[in-house]
């Protein structure tokens, strides 16, 4: 299993990132957690054509996270007709919105298979298995307005390689998914946008990794002081990702 970050940004674009987006390829099959980046875009310049998606999986929608998804599905309704992945997102409200965007250009917008995510196993095509644990960072229960958000497990079945996906978490990383303090994961994706990292000792020296990948990156929280802080302290290897950084699972 290998990830690609396709944008490693918070939530604005910086000059040389852009906004959360990571693809996974697993036995010749390709997956994307987040579409904050221009994923049509990312694909091609990559060799690959949008439509090898099989599955998008969305943390929570905020826009960092979900914009690339409409010129992605755009193309989709008219170029790449052969996409068609499986969408899971936290409320069925953006198929709603993507539809209402689709509507502004084509008079019968194309269908695309949206699953609104529950925790628990998700998605298992033989090739990865994904299963969503639910975190604090957007959990609005008004009615009419539920909102809510996921960190991501994810397997190899072949392998058994393992890798999380935190999302985005509440300050002071309260609601990492606990499943890192139970089962070993070869690669921990944190974000680094809402608490610096050595102000999180507690809970990262809890989680079963072999490794610390951190995404979503704000600079001026991910700063060099911060991470001399925690590889200072922290026995598990530590990396910051960049945009078209690659990383073997």
């Amino acid at each position: 299993m290998k990830i690609k970050f396709y944008g490693s940004s918070h939530g604005l674009p910086e000059r040389d990132r852009f906004c959360t987006s990571v693809l996974i390829e697993a036995g010749g099959n390709h997956y994307m957690v987040d579409t904050g980046a221009p994923i049509a875009d990312m694909l091609i310049r990559d060799g690959l054509r949008p439509d090898v998606l099989r599955a998008i999986f969305i943390t929570h929608l905020h826009g960092d996270h979900t914009c690339g998804m409409l010129s992605y599905l755009n193309l989709a309704s008219w170029y790449y007709t052969a996409s068609d992945p499986e969408i899971f997102t936290p409320s069925i409200y953006l198929e709603e919105a993507v539809n209402a965007w689709l509507k502004v250009e084509f008079r019968e917008p194309r269908t695309f298979r949206f699953r609104e995510i529950t925790e628990g196993e998700i998605f298992s095509d033989g090739v990865i298995r994904v299963r969503a644990i639910m975190t604090r960072h957007h959990n609005d229960t008004t009615p009419g307005h539920i909102r809510h958000s996921y960190g991501f497990a994810i397997e190899e079945v072949a392998t058994g390689k393992k890798v999380l996906f935190t999302g985005d978490l509440k300050p002071g990383m309260s609601d990492m998914p606990a499943v890192v303090f139970d089962e070993h994961f070869d690669t921990v994706v944190l974000e680094g946008a809402h608490t610096p990292l050595h102000k999180c000792m507690g809970v990262l020296k809890k989680c079963k990794t072999d490794r610390f990948i951190v995404g979503h990156v704000f600079p001026q929280v991910v700063t060099e002081d911060s991470i001399k802080a925690v590889k200072g302290e922290l026995d598990i290897p530590l990396t910051v990702a960049f945009d078209m950084a690659e990383y073997i699972i």
